[in-house]
């Protein structure tokens, strides 16, 4: 038996490149608990920094929906994490083995998510933004409990985050993350929203049949109204996921409280205790588990407003989705893994057409506007191969040639925007009908600056068009000893464990590597457009 300080190590759950998960017990108060190490290595600083992070913010988090820090410290040169253990299984495992096909009762549903809420409010009052809320950093205990962990990706809200790579994990991912803009607390607000739709519906709002296509729909696809998968659940809650999966993070509820408001006003679901007990009881036996009576769930008010209030919103709103699925059909007939199946149980909406372009925009089609910062601007043209045409009066072929149909291809892959329509992830599922003229191409990566190019469409343009970012971007090797943070223009940049080469904007670059007991050391370097450059650092 491992032991480490006075823990004893009795069953390694989980193991990793830099570190393990272990069970363990306290042998001074004899208790269960959960033991995270980290080797301390010179090749993985930012790594080692995480997880001092999550150290610091578990230290700073006392709270009954938050797993408790118990030691942090650093034995036999591993650093080690001391943490709360919950008797029971995560929320994955939950929804995994429930009875109703990966969906939880609507009470359990809304009592879990309340105590998740509470958790993740208490984070964004230290000024934290969790950003891996998935269901298997939910813990769900024996009597009850819920309770959240895993703080390795968060960081603080207080700073601009902005990654070199995704942060998080893709099924839970906001569009803003997804595009590699900067990153706050309505990321989470975003996750929620889809983790409260995964617990009703039994699945994501925007699951498909890969990675890259679930991102997609996650950018530009409304989500089908949750009575649609499943049929217990009250039409109501369409008011309240239109707020949590908006596109933009400004339109999603502005805090947690906000969340919490609202459900005291449509449901009736008890104290604290009460949820939990209810929990408890489904825990114990789900197959025989009796659900209270609907009408004792919602509150009176909540289904008995006007039509003009509640009733013609929440029309519109399943107009609309259902106009973004027919504007997506190509999409979802080969991406979405539950589409036979949904398709089977959505029933024809109530068309009312003076409301839909009021509402259209806003729900069922992604923002069409993207602000960069910096993004990279290149004077090559994708043109037509004949001058003449191509200098030719482009009003006059707009209105005599007919749309061209192209497909965009990227290497790698990249997120395309044309003269700020958001379009989707490369590779295309299908060619995009662009008009003769010029037009403005936006691609992007979180691993890249965000490339702009012009583009000019012609009757002879090609049908394919592929592009390189690696083009328009310089590579920088960095091989330092023995480690230190790096900074960029004045920010700091992560790299992942055993990753050397940062991805830069061609140009100036001043350079600043920090160590805490060595010292700085600066550099300035010019970089050209696909170059790879390798930079020695001896920080001694």
């Amino acid at each position: 038996m491992k032991t480490l300080g006075n823990i004893h190590l009795f069953a390694e759950l989980k193991r990793s490149e830099t570190g393990a998960t272990y069970r363990g017990i306290d042998t001074m108060s004899q208790r269960l608990v959960l033991v995270k190490t980290f080797a301390a290595n010179g090749g993985a600083p930012e790594a080692a920094a995480r997880f001092e992070q999550e150290a610091k913010i578990y230290a700073g988090i006392a709270h009954p929906n938050v797993v408790q820090l118990i030691d942090y410290g650093i034995a036999d040169d591993v650093r080690y994490l001391t943490l709360e253990f919950v008797e029971g299984q995560n929320l994955r495992s939950l929804l995994a083995h429930a009875p109703q096909e990966g969906k939880l009762p609507l009470e359990i549903a809304l009592a879990i998510f309340l105590e998740i809420l509470a958790g993740v409010a208490e984070i964004h009052r230290r000024k934290f933004v969790h950003r891996d809320l998935k269901p298997e950093n939910i813990l769900i205990g024996h009597e009850g409990s819920v309770k959240l962990c895993d703080f390795d990706l968060a960081a603080s809200s207080e700073t601009r985050i902005a990654d070199t790579g995704l942060t998080g994990s893709p099924g839970y991912l906001a569009p803003e993350t997804i595009l590699g803009e900067p990153v706050t607390p309505a990321a989470d607000i975003f996750a929620l929203g889809i983790l409260l739709y995964e617990m009703i519906a039994g699945v994501r709002p925007f699951q498909a049949a890969s990675a890259g296509g679930e991102m997609n729909a996650i950018v530009r696809v409304a989500p089908l109204s949750v009575a649609t998968i499943n049929p217990h659940a009250p039409a109501l809650l369409d008011e309240l996921f239109q707020r949590l999966l908006a596109k933009k993070p400004e339109a999603r509820c502005k805090n947690v409280e906000e969340i919490q408001v609202w459900l005291a006003q449509k449901f009736n679901l008890g104290s604290s205790q009460m949820r939990r007990q209810r929990v408890q009881a489904y825990l114990a036996a789900p197959e025989s588990y009796q659900s209270p009576a609907f009408s004792a769930l919602v509150n009176a008010e909540a289904v008995s407003l006007p039509p003009q209030k509640a009733g013609r919103r929440l029309r519109v709103v399943a107009v609309a989705g259902s106009l973004a699925l027919l504007a997506s059909l190509a999409y979802w007939s080969s991406n979405w893994t539950t589409a036979d199946a949904l398709s089977e149980k959505r029933e024809e909406p109530q068309t009312q057409t003076a409301a839909i372009d009021s509402f259209a925009q806003n729900i069922a089609i992604a923002p069409t506007s993207q602000e960069d910062e910096n993004p990279i601007v290149r004077a090559s043209t994708v043109a037509a191969s004949n001058p003449i045409e191509a200098a030719g009066d482009s009003a006059a072929l707009e209105t005599s040639s007919p749309p061209h149909a192209v497909f965009i291809h990227s290497n790698p892959w990249a997120y395309i925007f044309i003269d700020a329509d958001s379009i989707g992830l490369t590779p295309l599922p299908e060619p995009v009908a662009l008009s003769a003229g010029a037009h403005t191409l936006l691609l992007k990566n979180p691993k890249f600056p965000p490339v702009r190019l012009p583009l000019e469409i012609s009757p002879a343009t090609p049908d394919t068009l592929a592009f390189s970012l690696w083009e328009h971007v310089a590579q920088l090797e960095l091989h330092i000893n023995p480690w230190a943070e790096i900074f960029v223009n004045g920010k700091q940049h992560a790299l992942p464990p055993g990753e050397k080469k940062l991805i830069l904007p061609p140009g100036r670059c001043e350079l600043k590597f920090t160590h805490p007991q060595l010292g700085e050391k600066e550099e300035t370097v010019f970089l050209q457009p696909g170059e790879t450059r390798q930079l020695q650092i001896n920080m001694f």
